[in-house]
């Protein structure tokens, strides 16, 4: 949680999300991670991954609609898995507009 309080103090006088600068890809892939470890803290790395994840899912990432508002399910970052869009042309132009920068793939080790 250390990290998404440091992402929010360093980026608060700017836009909520700075396409190419936005640390929740990379929050959720070191959380998942560490939710996997035989570590003692995974627990409390699932429970962050649990909740970043569905406060994710309720706004598209690129034009920060909230879900309830769209007519059809969310569709999810097939790369990251860490963010949501409420259609094609949103992960497009959010892809475009710097996410590529951002995502990281669930696999990467």
């Amino acid at each position: 949680k250390t990290l998404c309080e440091l992402t929010k103090l360093q980026y608060k006088d700017m836009p909520k999300d700075i396409p190419g600068y936005c640390a929740t890809p990379m929050i959720i892939h070191w959380a998942r991670k560490a939710a996997t470890s035989r570590d003692a803290n995974r627990l409390n790395a699932a429970s962050l991954v649990a909740e970043m994840e569905a406060d994710s899912k309720q706004t598209c990432a690129m034009c920060c609609g909230k879900a309830k508002s769209f007519p059809k399910p969310m569709k999810r970052c097939m790369r990251c898995k860490a963010v949501w869009y409420c259609g094609r042309k949103c992960a497009m132009k959010h892809g475009k507009q710097g996410h590529q920068k951002d995502c990281i793939p669930v696999g990467l080790k």
